[in-house]
């Protein structure tokens, strides 16, 4: 399953820093970052059961041709096992209850259940946990579940805790401290075991911290949490730190957790720059998970996006171009994004979308008018936002999931663009997901007359020019300021988990803007 860019070699316009070509020393994991939390908002240590709930390209139950039900418990040994098997990547959020079939969690989780061969179930953790989890696993058919608990290197040398982990025929890592796991980890049988039961054919799942450790390159926390107006201002920032060679089933693959709801475009787009000219320019995709929602990975890399809410692609397309400077916001052009929600099938190595839900609908977007005058867009002034075509409103920080996001119109001072200002502010970090998701879905709900998008932050200072040129604008706070280009949408979706108001995305191309890039409509 390995995740190559097939066509062309990426353009890295690399500034003061060599692109690599090969991966330094893994970064060594230590104490930090509660689930690679944004430390603007309280991540939950253990399995974010307390939070308010939350999905990229989902890999889909059948596949093309993909091996059905994985190994079952007490099958035939003579059996030919497949090469690769089968992955759950998780976003987090709490589960449905037990009994609740028509809940986001019945439909991901059953489908680990079921291509485990309704076998065995390990539930993988750095803390004892309760038997809800192993209740919920047996409730959706499981033959059994159990704890698993590998905290500390002690725990991690205990044969008996190994060979439960090695019997079973699905491991599921729950969420936590993905620092936590691999000091713990790393150097153990633990990943030996991980690596081996994905080879025999069986399901390896995670969710929130537990995904994360499933990547190729995995965003460690080490050091203790990024928070996004750090990530914007400086990938090279001291938390943002990688781990590389613990595990090898999605290879060239970075992943972010909580997306939408915590705003963390605003430090995977960054990340991925980094990784593109530095750490591991191999890297390939990133993918953002939503909470509630689930990217399920067939052994042909055939991903099927399943859950409330949505899964973000990024790729790098012959036409990105990736300009980075450790100290100062990075700059991106031309990189491709895909929102995917519920219902869509994908090919993770070409990025070809095998099914679509029933609510996809196709775009064709037109021409928008430019400033009549140049305009100053302020990431620190709240009244930015009403100079664009419309405004999302939603008060409450649960608006988009309760479904009672709004849009007015904007004085349309710079015509065919939806905006926010202030967008990383620790005082607002509440309304994160209203401010990130909400533009998606204003993108979403006006078609073609509003395909423009734009996140400022303080310290983001832009001007719109009667051209239709952009130019970001030197600050005292530099940073970079996300302009989503939806002028090659082609599908749009809205998810079946009414009323929560994310959506389906098609075409989308994502740019950083640092001070001094200018951006052009035609």
């Amino acid at each position: 399953m390995m995740f190559t860019f097939r066509n062309a070699p990426v353009t890295l316009a690399c500034a003061m820093i060599a692109c690599g070509t090969t991966d330094p020393e893994p970064p060594t994991a230590g104490a930090g970052g509660l689930d690679a939390g944004n430390s603007n908002v309280a991540d939950a240590s253990v399995d974010d059961a307390a939070m308010f709930d939350a999905v990229p390209d989902g890999t889909g139950g059948e596949g093309t041709g993909g091996f059905e039900g994985g190994i079952e418990s007490g099958s035939d040994a003579d059996a030919a096992p497949p090469s690769r098997g089968w992955l759950a990547l998780v976003g987090g959020g709490s589960e449905g209850d037990i009994g609740d079939d028509t809940a986001w969690s019945a439909d991901v989780y059953g489908w680990i259940v079921e291509k485990s061969g309704h076998g065995r179930v390990a539930i993988l953790a750095a803390e004892p946990q309760s038997d809800f989890l192993s209740t919920y696993f047996t409730w959706l058919g499981a033959a059994e579940a159990v704890d698993v608990t590998i905290g500390t290197g002690a725990e991690a040398a205990d044969p008996q805790r190994l060979a439960t982990l090695a019997a079973a025929d699905a491991i599921f890592i729950k969420g936590g401290d993905q620092a936590r796991y691999l000091s713990a980890w790393q150097g153990s049988e633990v990943p030996i075991i991980l690596s081996g039961a994905f080879e025999q054919g069986k399901v390896l799942a995670g969710t929130s911290a537990g995904a994360h450790v499933l990547g190729g390159v995995i965003y460690d926390a080490s050091n203790g949490s990024v928070r996004l107006d750090e990530a914007v201002r400086d990938a090279w920032n001291p938390y943002v730190t990688f781990t590389q060679g613990f595990l090898d089933v999605l290879p060239n693959v970075v992943l972010d957790t909580h997306f939408t709801q915590r705003g963390r475009l605003a430090r995977l787009a960054p990340m991925l720059a980094r990784l593109l000219v530095d750490e591991a320019p191999s890297t390939r995709l990133a993918i953002g998970l939503d909470d509630r929602t689930g990217l399920l990975i067939d052994p042909q890399a055939v991903g099927e996006v399943r859950g409330e809410g949505s899964v973000t692609v990024l790729r790098p397309t012959l036409s990105t171009v990736v300009s980075a400077t450790p100290g100062a916001p990075v700059s991106v052009e031309h990189l491709g994004m895909n929102v995917f929600g519920d219902g869509y099938r994908v090919d993770l190595e070409t990025g070809d979308i095998l099914t679509h839900p029933l609510s996809a609908t196709s775009l064709t977007v037109g021409d928008t008018n430019t400033p009549a005058s140049t305009v100053t867009l302020d990431g620190s002034d709240a009244s930015t936002p009403s100079k664009g075509s419309v405004v999302v409103v939603g008060s409450s920080p649960y608006a988009l999931v309760d479904g009672e996001l709004t849009l007015e119109s904007g004085e349309d001072l710079v015509p065919g663009f939806v905006m926010v200002s202030r967008c990383y502010g620790n005082a607002e970090m509440s309304t994160i997901e209203n401010r990130i998701g909400g533009v998606q879905w204003a993108l979403r709900s006006m078609g073609a007359s509003v395909p423009f998008a734009l996140f400022l932050d303080v310290g983001g200072i832009v001007e719109a020019r009667t051209d239709g040129t952009l130019e970001a604008r030197p600050s005292t706070d530099a940073s970079s300021t996300m302009l989503l280009d939806g002028r090659a949408l082609e599908e749009v979706a809205t998810s079946p988990y009414a009323p929560r108001q994310s959506v389906s995305l098609v075409g989308l191309e994502l740019n950083l803007l640092a001070p001094g890039d200018t951006w052009t409509k035609p």
